[in-house]
């Protein structure tokens, strides 16, 4: 991996001590990522930058890989925290990337496929007492569950985690109650 960095407004005494901390965060947030791709054809460029009032830090991360470019940029009283963060953001963005490179998410949308299927048996599996049972039991706490649904896919779409409308909220839904009725013993235990 080839590492390029800038400085503004940061004294020349520190530059050796950040590009080493540079190569530690690259090491420890990056390198385990980064051996799928031919070394020769990383780069990494790092910005390091004083604001103009002295109180804060900007530290941008710019991640040059065959397939796609990755950014992540922080701002921090310390110039440690903002370049910790910034890695931590790469390394985020990097994971899911890599995770887009091996159609993992397709692989998820298959395996809930199979896991409705499963559920669907399960219901023809149980009396009509019993899921009569569990659909009286289901339907009361529905709301609250949707409304938990709801706020946590908002949450991971808003990150970045999820693209919107992947997963449904009913698919979610219906995964937690297809655990409900195959494992019904556990799930009465925990309650």
């Amino acid at each position: 991996m080839r590492t390029t960095t800038s400085y503004r407004d940061i004294s020349e005494r520190s530059h050796s001590d950040l590009e080493g901390l540079i190569g530690q965060l690259a090491t420890r947030h990056l390198q385990r990522h980064l051996s799928r791709f031919p070394a020769e054809l990383i780069r990494l460029s790092a910005t390091l930058d004083r604001s103009g009032h002295r109180s804060l830090y900007r530290a941008s991360l710019r991640l040059g890989l065959p397939s796609t470019m990755l950014a992540a940029d922080c701002q921090s009283p310390g110039l440690r925290n903002a370049l910790e963060h910034s890695f931590v953001e790469l390394e985020r963005q990097l994971e899911r990337h890599l995770l887009h490179l091996r159609h993992e998410d397709d692989w998820r949308r298959k395996e809930r496929r199979a896991g409705l299927r499963q559920f669907k048996a399960a219901l023809t599996d149980r009396t009509d007492a019993e899921r009569a049972l569990f659909g009286e039991l289901v339907r009361s706490l529905l709301p609250e569950l949707k409304r938990f649904v709801q706020r946590e896919l908002a949450y991971l779409q808003a990150r970045g985690d999820l693209a919107p409308g992947d997963p449904d909220l009913y698919e979610v839904i219906d995964e937690v109650a297809s655990a409900g009725v195959r494992e019904p013993d556990a799930a009465s235990a925990q309650a």
